[in-house]
């Protein structure tokens, strides 16, 4: 072995190279991993499940009759605002296989909505009613 690839030290320098090349490959697999669980469905319901959970809080928190438009497209889900949580699961699929994420309203808040096959989305806070709708 040491005939074909020139002695100790040209052992050593394959076997530096062959190390590289498997760290590059585990790498390259990983980040491949990370991009297709960043861009899958679920991922995508439940980023928006928080958001509009950030948006219920907000709300809330903001004095007066507020209308805040949710930017963005969200044409391919469907949303569903309840007293304690927000719901949203891709339009044409079963709620059950939806992502909620539950938030606490102070006594005497109500919420209540769906939005579904709708481009823009829009929550409207009437005094203590909050309310999911269609944008107009």
């Amino acid at each position: 072995m040491k005939k074909i690839f020139g002695g100790k030290k040209g052992v050593q320098i394959l076997f530096i190279v062959f190390e590289l090349l498997i760290v590059l490959f585990v790498i390259f697999t990983l980040v491949k991993i990370a991009e297709s669980y960043g861009s899958t469905t679920g991922t995508q319901k439940a980023i928006l499940s928080k958001d509009l959970k950030m948006m219920v809080d907000t709300l809330v928190a903001t004095p007066g009759d507020v209308v805040v438009e949710y930017p963005g497209d969200v044409s391919s889900y469907q949303f569903h605002l309840f007293q304690d949580h927000i719901l949203v699961a891709l339009y044409d699929e079963d709620k059950g296989f939806g992502i909620s994420n539950y938030f606490s309203l102070p006594k005497g808040y109500k919420a209540t909505g769906s939005v579904m096959e709708s481009e823009k989305l829009c929550f409207v806070k009437q005094n203590t009613n909050m309310l999911l709708s269609n944008c107009v």
